[in-house]
């Protein structure tokens, strides 16, 4: 019975420890030493298309992520204005060039 307890308890914790989703937050490096702890969290936060690469370099040593704290960016001076002018005045043609008047 000890020899069963040990070994239920040998191949349970580290599945258990595995099973703990760490929370991303500014000041933290996301190295290929600690990556898999944050899988979960990395997967909401990079774009599907770009998720396979960047799990791959970070498997294979070829990046890092440092988190920084979040920041708002606003839109250069008269950008909104021009583009609600513009709207509707040009199209893109089939060999993505525009086509309109400006």
């Amino acid at each position: 019975m000890k020899k069963f307890l040990l070994l239920t308890l040998f191949i349970c914790l580290p599945c258990s420890v595995w099973a703990v989703e760490k929370k991303i937050s500014p000041g933290l490096i996301i190295d290929n030493k600690n990556y898999k702890h944050y899988l979960p969290e990395l997967k909401k936060l990079i774009i599907p298309s770009n998720f396979n690469i960047i799990k791959k370099g970070l498997d294979k040593g070829l990046i890092t992520i440092p988190v920084v704290q979040k920041k708002k960016y606003s839109l250069p001076a008269g950008f909104s204005v021009a583009t609600k002018k513009n709207y509707g005045k040009l199209t893109v043609g089939k060999d993505n060039r525009l086509i309109g008047q400006w």
